[in-house]
């Protein structure tokens, strides 16, 4: 371990030491990582997008004009999307699996 004593005395020898020091801390005690990168999602269809949106909007004015009848919509539209998602995530899922066993087949 070095101290400040051990620095030289002109002060930019003393600068380069004290980052090369910083830079070595950070080497030996942040751990580091490199993200992977988000996997596409080949079953995100227009009806999705349709669904997600119309959502978002039944969300916003339910925030702007809260009522029983835009959080009944909103509610709607939460369940519609989940159901359009989920829809949608099967189907290609389906259409995999039929492929891989018509590949498959002699």
């Amino acid at each position: 371990m070095r101290y400040y004593a051990d620095f030289p005395v002109n002060p930019f020898l003393c600068a380069e030491h004290r980052t090369e020091m910083i830079a070595s801390g950070r080497e030996a005690h942040i751990p580091h990582s490199f993200s992977q990168p988000k996997p596409s999602k080949p079953w995100f269809n227009s009806a999705c997008y349709r669904a997600i949106h119309d959502r978002e909007v039944a969300h916003k004015r339910y925030l702007s004009h809260p009522s029983l009848e835009s959080h009944s919509l909103y509610i709607s539209g939460q369940n519609h999307a989940k159901f359009v998602l989920q829809l949608a995530k099967h189907s290609i899922i389906k259409r995999k699996c039929h492929t891989f066993s018509n590949s498959n087949s002699p």
